[in-house]
Order: structure tokens, then sequence, then C-alpha cells
């Protein structure tokens, strides 16, 4: 698995240099030559949070899908960032069915907010799931899931 540790801008402004990461209709998120983990990695250098990332399993996705993942994470991470200082650990994979992530922070959010409502219409746009449990002590984990094929490995 691939880790890093990083720190996240809470604006979510563009946190990478456009020039590298391209979708032909969303600046910001990983192009045809830089995969999703290295544009996540690049991101998560950027966190007003700390940031692990782990992935395991996949390869590259079509760029519609790739690109929801990396928004659906920041804006994960974003809330995550609202809540606690604590480190927010991000797992990406794939289940054979699709590309799942998920953002798992220690805040003490309700796991509700109108960020979390984006993400899971962003997902639900291209037949994918949210799911997003907040337990008291336990912390908020937000879980999504796209049906897809990876195109190659990595």
């Amino acid at each position: 698995p691939l880790m890093n540790r990083g720190l996240l801008s809470t604006s979510m402004s563009p946190l990478l240099p456009s020039e590298n990461f391209l979708v032909s209709r969303e600046p910001g998120g990983p192009s045809n030559t830089v995969n999703l983990i290295a544009a996540l990695v690049a991101a998560g250098r950027e966190a007003a949070i700390p940031v692990d990332i782990a992935a395991d399993g996949f390869g590259r996705y079509p760029p519609e899908i790739e690109a929801t993942v990396y928004f659906c994470v920041l804006e994960a991470l974003g809330h995550a960032s609202k809540g606690s200082p604590n480190v927010a650990r991000v797992s990406l994979g794939d289940d054979g069915e699709g590309l799942t992530f998920s953002v798992h922070n220690a805040s003490h959010g309700s796991g509700r907010g109108p960020g979390l409502t984006a993400v899971a219409d962003r997902l639900e746009a291209l037949g994918g799931t949210l799911i997003v449990e907040a337990t008291p002590g336990g912390g908020t984990v937000v879980t999504g899931r796209l049906p897809a094929r990876s195109l190659e490995p990595i």
C-alpha cells in the first residue's frame, strides 16, 4: 500500500497544479497521465489535518470515475477537518465490482452537511452509493462506491 502524510486546505480551492491534474470537464483532478493515487497524495500534502492514504488492489479507471472519487475524497477530508485535528485515513480499493473509498476521522461531527450531500449527489449521478457512519467517540467514516472496471493495473 502507498502511504502519505500531509496537510489539507480547508478552502478546497485548487490544490494541484492544473497543468498536471486536468480532467476534461473539471480542473484539479487526476488526468490521463497522473493516476488517482498520485493526485490524492498531492492533495494530502496540502491538507489542514494529517492524512494517511492506503491504496490496494486497483488500477486506472475511466476519467469520470477517477475525477468523481478524487473530488468526493476531498470533500470528505474537508468535512473531517472541521471536526477534529486528528489524522484522517483514506482507503482506496477495488472490490471486483467497483472502486471503493473511505475516509475515517475521529471527528465528533454529525456526519451530515451540504458537503456530504454533494458527495452523495456526485456518486449517485454515476450509479454509486455513499454511506456515512458517525458514532460518538468513534468518529466519522465516509464510504463511497462506484461501479466500474479497472482499465489497467497500476
